[in-house]
């Protein structure tokens, strides 16, 4: 088995030239600790590793399918159940909710904007998702979403709007998410789901965890103003937030 590290690239190179995507996926698999280092190794090899051919690339398709940066085709699209209407013009509660950073966050004390989108999980590259997950309308696209978000972020910013990223998974899990993607926002848990108590956020269940429907919160000086409820597709919510922001800052 190779090593993961900067120098073993090419290692990986020729390993992943002559394995079959059931052994990558294996080899990932045993990887998780490292799995950003994996990655980064990973796009390396994608570009230095000779030959490849036209079947082999095609093998590797592994590393789209279960580095979750694409969602899929034909994801089943979630109703507007009712369950956020209560939401606009609520208050946001004064729960500190530990961020990717360290430091505890009270959303409830910003003043200004703020855009808070409300995830499920993310996935971790060659970790399969809970069984059946495609099938759950919404449920897929927590990386994606995370990605458009960061692509817009600074636009965000000169406008005077911070975005935070909230879902139910511990700290640990979110940080290697928030480094992996290198995302320059802070990511908050909610994992005794104080704040979704609180507001009565809209939550399904899944392997014995409970994790938050997705949807978006616009939130000017600690009051909900407006709700994006459902979100679909997920990468399209970042535009939809920015279009609404410039609308009321115009």
């Amino acid at each position: 088995m190779w090593a993961v590290d900067q120098k073993s690239s090419l290692t990986f190179a020729n390993y992943v030239s002559t394995s079959n995507t059931e052994r990558l996926c294996e080899a990932v698999s045993r990887q998780r600790p490292a799995t950003a280092r994996l990655i980064c190794v990973f796009q390396r090899c994608l570009k230095c590793a000779r030959p490849l051919n036209p079947v082999q690339y095609f093998n590797l398709n592994i590393f789209n399918t279960m580095s979750y940066l694409q969602a899929p085709d034909n994801l089943p699209e979630p109703i507007d159940d009712g369950s956020a209407l209560h939401l606009t013009g609520l208050q946001l509660p004064p729960i500190a909710l530990q961020s990717t950073r360290g430091e505890l966050v009270n959303l409830s004390q910003y003043k200004e904007w703020l855009v808070i989108y409300c995830y499920p999980m993310t996935g971790v590259p060659g970790v399969p998702l809970p069984p059946n997950w495609d099938q759950i309308p919404g449920a897929r696209g927590c990386t994606p979403q995370s990605n458009a978000y960061k692509e817009v972020h600074p636009q965000f910013r000169s406008m005077g709007v911070d975005v935070f990223g909230i879902s139910t998974q511990t700290t640990e899990y979110q940080q290697e998410f928030a480094e992996r993607l290198q995302l320059p926002f802070l990511i908050l848990s909610d994992q005794q789901l104080q704040f979704q108590q609180a507001l009565q956020l809209p939550t399904f269940e899944s392997e014995h965890q409970t994790l938050l429907k997705r949807l978006t919160l616009i939130v000017k000086d600690g009051v909900i103003e407006t709700v994006h409820y459902p979100v679909f597709p997920s990468d399209a919510d970042a535009k939809w937030a920015m279009a609404y922001l410039k609308s009321r800052l115009k």
